[in-house]
């Protein structure tokens, strides 16, 4: 008799077989030209930009690291969130129209044209460096909940393991198929993250019996938006002026972010992706 747990591998192979296998035809279907490669074509429209932009940010580590976090101190969590959700908007107003005007490919480009080659090459430079920073921990997080999701032992082979194929299955498709691809197949994943997120919130409360058992155990203190100076975890004054410039960087300049923006079709489904991201991001 087939075990559940071997079913549970088999549709996550399937999936990730067919989401791969999908990515890369939809991009070298579409892809016909630098701008087809790094911009879709600029002929995005406002749903795929929100559900992309949503997926790139709120991914694996979102779900592992943001609950493990809101279980420690509650609602405060939350403040990253509602911070970029504002960023994001600020980013849809201002610097959107200016980015599309100036016609280019990626942000870098556009400190050229405002100064001068150096300043591109530096911020360049400067996203290699944070993606390489970054890249590692999103993996390790991803393969720790892949692992822990079948049942397999956390060591350090099986991370390494569950790392590689992770991060082959994913470049498989972006680099082959650009920025459709990546487009693509996060509206699937999107569409999949919210499903199985409202159906762990529902599932959650009503394990701990509904909002007023949530509310009476917690404690105030885990209703609390912003927390003391001292709070070892997010206190008030990381949050302003920290996190609200990290934020900033991330909505206005950072390039995982606003490259979607940048493929669209006009200044108008640009800001109204970049809003739903922002709504999603929140939700």
């Amino acid at each position: 008799m087939i075990s559940a747990r071997a079913i549970d591998i088999a549709v996550v192979i399937a999936y990730l077989v067919g989401i791969t296998a999908y990515g890369v035809w939809a991009g070298r279907k579409a892809n016909r030209s630098t701008e087809s490669y790094f911009l879709a074509g600029r002929k995005l429209g406002w749903a795929a930009i929100g559900f992309s932009l949503f997926a790139t940010n709120i991914s694996l580590d979102g779900f592992v690291g943001g609950n493990g976090m809101a279980y420690r101190i509650g609602i405060a969590s939350f403040v990253p969130e509602l911070t970029g959700g504002l960023m994001l908007t600020i980013s849809a107003l201002v610097f959107i129209p200016i980015f599309l005007r100036s016609k280019i490919f990626t942000i870098p480009q556009f400190l050229e044209l405002r100064y001068n080659r150096a300043s591109k090459v530096l911020l360049g430079v400067l996203f290699v460096c944070q993606s390489l920073l970054i890249a590692p921990l999103m993996t390790y997080t991803a393969a720790i909940a892949a692992l822990g999701l079948f049942g397999f032992e956390i060591s350090v082979a099986n991370v390494l393991t569950a790392a590689v194929i992770i991060t082959a299955i994913v470049g498989t498709y972006s680099i082959i198929g650009g920025l459709t691809s990546v487009v693509v197949t996060d509206i699937v994943q999107v569409l999949i993250m919210l499903a199985g997120g409202l159906a762990v919130t529902a599932l959650g409360l009503a394990k701990v019996g509904g909002l007023g058992a949530l509310f009476s155990s917690g404690g105030s203190e885990m209703f609390t938006l912003l927390r003391p100076a001292d709070d070892p975890y997010l206190p008030w004054n990381a949050i302003i002026p920290g996190q609200l410039t990290n934020a900033l960087f991330f909505s206005c300049a950072s390039y995982s972010i606003l490259q979607r923006a940048l493929g669209a079709s006009d200044v108008g489904h640009a800001q109204k992706g970049l809003l739903l991201g922002a709504f999603l991001k929140m939700f």
